[in-house]
């Protein structure tokens, strides 16, 4: 989504955009559609490689004022050496390598998270999206239409670890 867009209400919600001057949005949950989900899903431009650390930071928002107006968990990342495919609206068979276990309620705010990975293999694409089914997935109690979520910011950097021994600089076994 993007502030040049003609569309100034989306049925989804709106926000204005974290940094920049646009979004992404995904459905994470659908009433009206069984095992309905959204999946965003890029190459990522340098890849992840295996047995080093990295930082994944990203904001997060349910929006406000669409038509979905439910809320869910699961929302996660998963890291993979080949593009995942979806086929129709079903959730992706995959193990997410990060995942937000409670309900994410953040209607017109932006909540921040931020997680560490170290791949076991190298990775070239990053998924996210709720990759679990209706009867694994937990929802709002109130709501309508569904779970829609609004992304921005998404940064993946290498972490370095900075020790500094102190006291005593001899080792020995």
């Amino acid at each position: 989504y993007h502030t040049a867009s003609p569309l100034p209400n989306n049925r989804f919600g709106a926000i204005n955009p974290f940094d920049g001057s646009g979004q992404m949005g995904f459905a994470t949950y659908k009433s009206n559609y069984s095992d309905f989900r959204e999946y965003i899903s890029t190459q990522l431009s340098i890849p992840l490689e295996a047995g080093k650390h990295y930082k994944v930071t990203f904001f997060l928002s349910n929006g406000s004022g669409g038509l979905y107006k439910f809320w869910s968990n699961n929302i996660g990342f998963h890291f993979s050496k080949y593009p995942l495919y979806q086929y129709e609206a079903e959730p992706l068979n995959a193990v997410p390598q990060f995942e937000i276990q409670e309900i994410v309620s953040h209607t017109n705010e932006w909540q921040e998270y931020t997680f560490n990975i170290t791949p076991t293999e190298d990775v070239y694409f990053m998924t996210i999206g709720n990759f679990h089914d209706d009867d694994n997935t937990e929802i709002s109690p109130n709501g309508d239409g569904g779970a829609y979520y609004f992304i921005d910011k998404i940064i993946v950097k290498p972490t370095t670890y900075n020790l500094q021994l102190i006291g005593d600089k001899y080792l020995c076994y």
